[in-house]
């Protein structure tokens, strides 16, 4: 009899263990313990007589979305204590760990208004930066003010001034306070230079965003002011992020790891991690499609001894991956030719690099415009959801002559060198085009290098480089004719040469170019083509892209 009780004793433990380590799971019990033994706020006088700081144990990693919530909930106990004011705000610096150049504020205001802030440091060679902050909805003013406040620049003590503005733009309140900032968190931070260019034009408004700063060795995203000065720095774990989109919930949305995406809301919390899974690598881009609220990515399926020839879906609801391409089942004699080549000629450490995707956009809601750097060759492809159908090949005609996608490879109209090795292709519309026209800028690098056509001929390429030098790349803009079969070339601007990576980007009325290896600039051109100015930075290796973002609708109005 006894012997029964113990064992019903031993059996209703096991039951009730199980069922506590379900609801630690599944009903946010983890964030609890997250908060009591791990996480602890508390001013940090180091820093500022204002601002506190959050601790936690060193085994817990920020990318882990029950620790975010834990600290939320952290805050919100604190907010629930006390009525913080704009006199009195609570001030956390980068409480989600996720931009090392951020604080958090929030307080409560008697009547509804927006706040405009400017960090100013006591160096005459440092401007202000001055920005109004989002309130979070389509109403400009707000009682209730939650906000990451970015700019803080390192090493330096950083006086901030909060104004509130009410619907007249009238200053009814203020608060200023200090935030002493030391290193950034890289190990390997880009030191930049500026030199300013012929053009007059007007700088366009936003921040230069580095996506990412030496990839394989500290991987970081950098944000950069119109003066070269770093405003804000997110720290990623392992691989690049290789843009910024943002979902219909207004979460910025980058990868951070091979085979993960973070989902960051404008706080700077951690609210999804998307992971791609043990089959799924990420390379070089993704695009967001607003319509199904999902991302198509450029990837690898691993183990398979091929790389960078897929295309995936990730659900951002669901969190389902589905691959919609593999290259090798439409261009599969290609694919074979590249792999039957010598060991030594063909494969890098990950496997056979035949066709190396390096951008993809989506236009139409169903149809794709990808860049292959391998075979020097920009591909349309249409109904990638319901039947995805190859349209057409941009290359010069050497690349497909007597090959059966011969016919898909549009006509050239003039007399130019076409795209070698190129970056970055977008596609942009124009209201002044016909129908079945537009226009592709992309990063012309200008590199006759593959590794799986050793045998090439690259005489229709007059004037490349190699991957150790060159004379110059080309910011190149075509127009297509879809009507027609065509495209033309009606810009070109030199730029300084980068056999590999690289981007441009068509913002404000100007260009943003970034030269990412061998001679690691970025700049901003006016429409003619003219550099108003130019950002030398150091790297190691490399800065894979630079784009420019206004961040308004996250951060700021």
């Amino acid at each position: 009899m006894k012997r029964k009780k113990i064992f019903i004793g031993i059996a209703a433990c096991v039951v009730i263990f199980i069922i506590g380590l379900y609801a630690s799971q599944h009903y946010g019990l983890k964030n609890k313990l997250f908060s009591s033994y791990d996480i602890d706020i508390t001013k940090n006088e180091s820093m500022g007589n204002d601002i506190m700081t959050v601790s936690k144990s060193d085994n817990v990693s920020k990318w882990d979305v029950d620790y975010q919530e834990a600290i939320e909930n952290k805050i919100e106990t604190l907010l629930n204590e006390k009525n913080y004011t704009l006199d009195e705000p609570l001030l956390i610096y980068n409480p989600f760990e996720t931009n090392t150049s951020s604080v958090n504020a929030y307080f409560n205001t008697d009547t509804s208004v927006k706040i405009q802030y400017t960090v100013s440091v006591n160096d005459d060679s440092i401007n202000d930066f001055t920005r109004t902050l989002y309130t979070g909805s389509k109403n400009e003013t707000t009682k209730t003010h939650a906000y990451q406040i970015i700019g803080l620049v390192a090493n330096k003590e950083n006086t901030i001034t909060l104004k509130a503005l009410d619907e007249n733009n009238k200053v009814v309140g203020k608060k200023t306070f200090t935030v002493k900032m030391g290193n950034l968190n890289s190990d390997d931070v880009p030191k930049i230079s500026i030199e300013k260019g012929e053009s007059t034009a007007a700088l366009s408004n936003g921040l230069y965003t580095m996506l990412s700063h030496d990839r394989f060795l500290d991987p970081t995203i950098y944000m950069i002011d119109n003066d070269g000065i770093i405003r804000s720095e997110i720290p990623l774990k392992d691989d690049a992020a290789y843009r910024i989109v943002y979902s219909n919930d207004n979460n910025m949305i980058f990868s951070y790891s091979k085979n993960k995406l973070a989902s960051v809301n404008r706080l700077g919390q951690i609210e999804k991690i998307y992971d791609l899974g043990k089959d799924w690598s990420i390379h070089h881009d993704y695009t967001y499609d607003e319509e199904n609220n999902c991302l198509d990515i450029l990837a690898t399926k691993n183990n398979t001894g091929v790389i960078e020839d897929c295309i995936i879906k990730l659900d951002l609801t669901s969190g389902k991956v589905t691959q919609l391409m593999d290259f090798k089942d439409y261009m599969s004699d290609i694919e074979k030719k590249a792999s039957t080549l010598e060991p030594d000629e063909k494969k890098n450490e990950e496997g056979v690099d035949w066709i190396h995707f390096n951008t993809i956009q989506l236009i139409d809601n169903k149809d794709l415009i990808l860049s292959s750097r391998e075979l020097s060759t920009i591909i349309r492809v249409n109904d990638i959801y319901t039947n995805p159908t190859l349209k057409y090949f941009i290359a010069d005609d050497s690349v497909w002559d007597g090959t059966k996608y011969d016919k898909l490879n549009l006509k050239k109209v003039g007399n130019f060198v076409s795209n070698a090795g190129q970056h970055s292709v977008t596609y942009i519309e124009d209201p002044s085009l016909e129908e079945g026209q537009y226009y592709l800028i992309m990063f012309n690098n200008n590199y006759n290098g593959t590794k799986s056509r050793p045998d090439f001929d690259w005489s229709a390429y007059p004037g490349t480089g190699s991957i150790d030098k060159g004379e110059k790349s080309m910011f190149y803009k075509y127009l297509v004719d879809e009507k027609a079969g065509t495209y033309t070339l009606v810009q070109s601007i030199d730029l300084p040469y980068s056999p590999i990576v690289s981007s441009v980007q068509e913002y404000s009325g100007n260009y943003v170019v970034n030269s990412g290896y061998l001679n690691h600039v970025y700049g901003e051109y006016d429409i003619s083509g003219t550099p108003i100015v130019q950002f030398k930075y150091s790297a190691k290796n490399m800065g894979y892209r630079v784009y420019k973002y206004s961040y308004e609708n996250f951060w700021f109005q």
